[in-house]
């Protein structure tokens, strides 16, 4: 077993172990994270269907209790732009696809 294997484990199962950090690409990927019913992301994947899979992460069966995914960023930096260029791509994408592919909504509303 790995030492991230183990650290999930912990996440997982013991009520002490309260958070996770993790990037976007090790936490979207081959881990179960449904202990968790909070989502923050700091930074964003330029790819929403990546956001969605991290989030996806927390927010699929076996969970039972409703998930909450909040994006932080600073006020009027290029990473607030980047955060607004993907709600808006999110949104395209949703519109040409027909279905929802990750919350669209202005993070910043």
């Amino acid at each position: 077993m790995t030492a991230k294997d183990t650290h999930i484990r912990k996440f997982q199962q013991h009520p002490a172990v309260r958070v996770c950090i993790a990037q976007i690409a090790a936490a979207g990927v081959a881990i179960d994270l449904t202990a968790a019913s909070e989502v923050g992301f700091v930074e964003e994947s330029y790819v929403p269907a990546d956001n969605a899979q991290a989030v996806m992460r927390v927010h699929r069966f076996p969970q039972k209790r409703p998930v909450r995914c909040r994006y932080f960023c600073v006020a009027n930096t290029i990473d607030e732009q980047v955060t607004l260029i993907l709600r808006r791509k999110t949104a395209d994408l949703t519109r040409i696809l027909g279905k929802q592919v990750v919350p669209a909504q202005n993070p910043f509303a």
